[in-house]
């Protein structure tokens, strides 16, 4: 499995079932002895989150993943994933997406561990933009909600 995920990683065009697959591993109870096959999905999410339009579903995928890591406190590189985030806060228009990404940006606000507030500023500004132009009401419920609790932080 890692190789195949790896392969993703770098370029090569598999087939969406895989990643499918690392969500399901990644909401399951043991989790974390996975944690070292899940390393490359922040890697993956930053690769095609530029090109969202032609690789929706591995973006998606992605997020899912990362979200369940959360919940199950399994570690990764956080800097990739907050560029990734916000770029997706600003340029995104898919509900779907945005609320996977408001989703996994509560969790890592509410993690001593995966919270850095080095991007605190940009996730602010990101947010905003979701909260003036998004349209759908559960996007800008959790959009208020990290906010508000940003603005409490300072």
């Amino acid at each position: 499995c890692y190789k195949i995920f790896a392969n993703i990683s770098s370029g090569i065009n598999a087939e969406y079932g895989i990643l499918n697959l690392y969500v399901n591993l990644s909401s399951m109870e043991n989790a974390q002895s996975f944690s070292y096959n899940l390393r490359l999905v922040p890697q993956i999410l930053s690769r095609y989150t530029h090109e969202i339009n032609y690789h929706f579903e591995i973006v998606l995928s992605s997020l899912k993943i990362l979200v369940n890591m959360t919940v199950e406190e399994i570690p990764f590189d956080t800097s990739l994933v907050y560029m990734s985030a916000i770029h997706l806060l600003h340029s995104c228009q898919s509900g779907s997406i945005l609320l996977r990404v408001l989703t996994l940006l509560r969790n890592m606000l509410d993690s001593v561990e995966l919270w850095e507030g080095v991007f605190e500023e940009e996730v602010a500004r990101g947010v905003g933009v979701v909260i003036a132009q998004c349209p759908d009401e559960q996007c800008i419920a959790l959009a208020n909600h990290i906010y508000n609790r940003l603005a409490r932080k300072e």
